[in-house]
């Protein structure tokens, strides 16, 4: 059990150490820039009108009520 415990601790502690290798040393740069470049070439791509997407991604589309009064009696007693 100890061992498999140990297994465990160096997995992680080498998941860590190449983290850090990425992010503080120019090792990273080839995959940073790939990423920013794939996301400018997904929002090239959603930047196409097309007819089932909203003109603005910030406009919230709220479909109306299912009905307009409420159910049961709708006398005011």
């Amino acid at each position: 059990m100890e061992t498999f415990l140990d297994i465990i601790s160096a997995i992680v502690f080498g998941l860590l150490l190449v983290f850090f290798l990425l992010v503080f040393t120019p090792l990273g740069d080839s995959l940073a820039a790939s990423g920013r470049q794939a996301l400018l070439n997904r929002d090239a791509a959603t930047a196409v009108d097309l007819p089932w997407r909203n003109q603005s991604r910030d406009e919230v589309v709220v479909p109306p009520p299912a009905e307009t009064e409420p159910r049961g009696d709708s006398s005011n007693s």
